[in-house]
């Protein structure tokens, strides 16, 4: 009977520890995720991952009202037939003091609205580029399958544009050279 008891005691503690644990790994994954969304982004923005490395740019840091650092346009183009399209270009940019020192932007020649738009084809002009201190970087099927990428408008307000590029990006001065790019981008067109 004292085995009986004690088995049942062990058990007991077994089970209340093992709840404890529970409970900690999952306050620790909520408390994690919370921080993720709970991330104050300013109202426009372009918030990038360049090989695992952040880089955040916004219109806050602009010196002059006219200026913007991030922002986007549509515009209309005719192709040799005298079909009208609209491209959409999106961009962002840090300056130094005479120059641009790092740009993101993309560009989609034939613009349609929210969806989904392939990057680096031979089907389109569409591409995505990264300007780092003078180094390009861009999406280019001419460079290899891989080189592919995408742009994913998932808002556009008429207003407001708000999406994502994901792509690889080869070197343009050494092609053997890439990086991947992932941005999230929330802009507003240009007035």
């Amino acid at each position: 009977m004292l085995v009986n008891f004690r088995f049942s005691f062990l058990l007991i503690f077994y089970f209340i520890m093992l709840s404890c644990q529970t409970e900690e790994v999952d306050l620790h994954v909520e408390e994690q995720a919370d921080e993720m969304f709970n991330e104050v982004l300013p109202e426009e923005y372009f918030k990038a991952s360049v090989d695992g490395e952040v880089l955040l740019i916004t219109n806050e840091n602009v010196k002059s009202a006219d200026e913007r650092a991030v922002g986007a346009e549509i515009y209309e183009w005719q192709d040799i037939q005298g079909n009208k399209f609209n491209a959409l270009r999106i961009w962002a940019k840090r300056k130094g003091k005479s120059k641009d020192l790092q740009t993101l932007g993309g560009f989609i020649d034939k613009y349609f609205g929210t969806g989904v738009y392939q990057t680096g084809t031979n089907s389109n002009w569409n591409y995505c580029h990264y300007l780092d201190y003078g180094i390009s970087w861009y999406s280019d099927v001419y460079r290899g399958e891989e080189f592919k990428g995408e742009i994913e408008i998932i808002t556009d307000s008429g207003d407001l544009v708000e999406g994502i590029m994901n792509y690889k990006g080869f070197n343009a001065n050494d092609p053997s050279k890439f990086k991947e790019i992932i941005v999230e981008f929330r802009v507003f067109y240009e007035e």
